[in-house]
């Protein structure tokens, strides 16, 4: 008898195990979500009898949650959050209380949210999160500037060089003549042999007057030869060191106009006002927020770092307020602006907009922060554990990556060629080169000029005294002196 109620007994608890096995698989959990593509959006093609279904969504959400059902045996009925908010702390219904995604499960309306939802301090206080599915990060997004038609071939060929350049070029064009005419005026070298018919004892010309000395820096500019050559060594440096300044002109100007002609837009480009987040709050022409009562709101709210103090202060004390409400407000406002407001999102969702038509927007710099995007439950919740192996098993057979390739994938360009367009934008090829670009070669041409006066002076000082020698030497000969010829004197200072 004993036997029999043994048996009978261990049938009961395998009995109960399963029911409680078979309940539990066929449980239904809800899941609160917002519509934010790639992730979550709704689905245009699906027909009214499935409107009220989780078939009315698509997005890499929902296909995480079709496979974690797969592993953990749970449905989920997926429903929109109320306030379209991922989730703050909101003391205008009660201290603590919060809104969006985070409220509803604090107030235990729902058991699941799933969106990329980013994990902070302050809400891991009031609810669980899951294991990370996604790492990102805020970054700046901005509207590309426009890009007018290139025009006639007259301001084609001036479209490799901002204006600043060409008008510094032609600055250093006339002080280099300058400079090769005043050395050559006054180093005894430049003076020219006298022929028989020359008289008294002066010389009438130079070979480097001031026309000779513009014509021979203008031919080495548009890399011609030139007859007259210097013959003292000051003006040859500077001879030298403009003939490398040529060189780099020449090869820049090259180099950026074959790439506008190549250009398949045949478009004229120009560079973005600022190529990072530095750079965007050092200035205050083109404003800049993110969503208001967001993660990121949040990250710039708290931060110590002077920069990002400085660009809250920014953003809270401009007008009109660079806050917005929805991530799609913030990406309309920036579309809408032409260039005058910056908007400040998640990485993963700015990498997605900008590979969307109409191929308008682009990112700068780099994320402001590394943080993980997470699905969220009730705190001490039983679905946790279960959850966080599916995700993990997605994560480890390469499934999580295959979904972000499938949902991200962009109708602009390929993620290769988007990141090469993204990055010739930044880089400021093909577009106009700017003084910032030249400045080496500007500097290197003055420390060019420089060292010719030097040795100029060192040639004339040297005459000089050399002058002054053969005087004391041969007194009645001084004329003589005077007119020595180039050879001879490159001979006496070169034994000094």
């Amino acid at each position: 008898m004993s036997r029999i109620f043994a048996v009978l007994l261990v049938v009961t608890v395998f009995a109960v195990g399963d029911g409680q096995t078979i309940r539990e698989r066929s449980k239904t959990l809800k899941v609160s979500s917002i519509l934010q593509p790639p992730y979550l959006e709704k689905d245009p093609a699906v027909p009214a009898h499935l409107q009220k279904t989780n078939a009315r969504f698509r997005g890499m959400i929902k296909d995480m949650l079709d496979r974690i059902s797969e592993f953990t045996g749970y449905d989920f009925s997926i429903s929109l959050v109320k306030d379209d908010k991922y989730g703050t702390m909101d003391n205008k219904t009660g201290p603590g209380d919060w809104n969006g995604m985070v409220g509803e499960l604090q107030r235990k309306e729902v058991d699941l949210a799933a969106a990329p939802l980013t994990i902070t301090s302050l809400r891991e206080t009031v609810v669980s999160f899951t294991k990370a599915f996604e790492t990102s990060g805020p970054i700046v997004l901005i509207k590309k500037p426009q890009m007018g038609t290139q025009g006639t071939t007259v301001f084609l060929l001036l479209q490799p060089f901002t204006a600043g350049v060409w008008i510094l070029i032609i600055i250093a064009f006339i002080v280099t003549s300058i400079m090769v005419y005043s050395v050559s005026r006054f180093n005894p070298r430049e003076l020219p042999n006298l022929s028989d018919e020359q008289k008294g004892g002066r010389y009438t010309t130079q070979n480097l007057n001031f026309a000779n000395s513009a014509w021979a820096i203008f031919s080495i500019l548009m890399w011609q030869g030139y007859l007259i050559t210097p013959r003292s060594f000051g003006t040859r440096i500077i001879f030298g060191f403009w003939w490398v300044f040529s060189l780099f002109t020449i090869a820049t100007y090259i180099s950026n106009f074959a790439g506008q002609i190549m250009s398949p837009s045949k478009e004229a480009t120009v560079k973005l006002p600022f190529e990072n987040h530095v750079q965007l709050a050092m200035q205050t022409k083109v404003h800049y927020g993110t969503v208001a009562n967001g993660a990121t709101e949040q990250f710039f709210r708290n931060s110590k770092i002077p920069i990002y103090e400085k660009m809250w202060d920014f953003m809270t004390t401009v007008e009109p307020s660079v806050f917005v409400k929805l991530v799609d407000e913030g990406i309309e406002r920036v579309r809408a602006s032409d260039g005058q407001y910056a908007f400040i999102m998640e990485s993963g969702m700015a990498n997605y907009q900008v590979n969307q038509k109409p191929c308008d927007l682009t990112t700068i710099g780099y994320p402001l922060a590394i943080r993980s995007y997470a699905f969220a439950v009730q705190r001490n919740s039983p679905y946790l554990e279960k959850i966080n192996d599916a995700l993990l098993q997605l994560r480890e057979n390469g499934e999580l990556v295959q979904l972000q390739k499938k949902w991200f994938k962009g109708e602009c360009a390929t993620e290769e060629m988007g990141a090469r367009v993204r990055s010739a934008i930044k880089s400021g090829l093909p577009f106009a080169v700017d003084i910032e670009d030249f400045a080496l070669a500007f500097v290197f041409l003055a420390v060019g000029l420089m060292l010719g006066i030097f040795i100029t002076v060192f040639e004339t000082v040297c005459k000089k005294k050399k002058g002054n020698a053969n005087h004391r030497d041969a007194k009645g000969s001084a004329e003589t002196d005077d007119l020595k010829t180039p050879i001879e004197t490159e001979n006496i200072c070169t034994s000094l």
